[in-house]
């Protein structure tokens, strides 16, 4: 009988941990939109590819991004940004893999460009990011270039146009 309530009061304890760490996440800017995980990440990715102003409604002012062993800070990241944004004709997120707990999500993506000289690349992701204040103040990134030139692969970490 014990075995049964121990049982019992530890399922409604990892579904309480579960409600609240999505309710927590939901409440957060970045998780606000209706959609799933997965959905919700691309629309973030595109809206910040897109629209570099935005990135502030994402973004931590002490944000720091290591990607591929270069370190950004929020500054360079919105360089980063913006160098791809010029070099870019055409860009596609597609979140393959994504899960989340209280302050803390990751993914798999990939992102599919083309640049203004019609060269094309498929560049695979995957990313854990830390959240504060409902925003991303810590993102850790690997990258590599599933198709095109491999050269391409400086596009996750750019921070100066080279």
């Amino acid at each position: 009988m014990n075995k049964i309530i121990l049982t019992f009061l530890y399922v409604i304890g990892v579904f309480t941990m579960t409600a609240n760490a999505e309710s927590s996440l939901q409440q957060q800017p970045l998780f606000n939109c209706k959609a799933n995980l997965k959905t919700c990440l691309e629309e973030m990715y595109t809206t910040v590819f897109s629209n570099p102003q935005q990135i502030d409604n994402f973004f931590a002012e002490d944000y720091t991004q290591y990607a591929d062993g270069e370190v950004l800070n929020l500054t360079e990241f919105k360089k980063h940004v913006q160098i791809v944004k010029n070099k870019v004709k055409n860009i596609h997120f597609e979140v393959t893999e994504a899960a989340k707990s209280e302050d803390t999500f990751s993914d798999r993506h990939l992102v599919t460009l083309e640049l203004h000289d019609g060269a094309k690349a498929v560049i695979e992701l995957i990313q854990i990011s830390k959240l504060k204040n409902g925003k991303i103040c810590e993102l850790r990134e690997l990258s590599r270039v599933i198709y095109g030139n491999k050269a391409l692969k400086a596009l996750a970490s750019q921070k100066h146009n080279d």
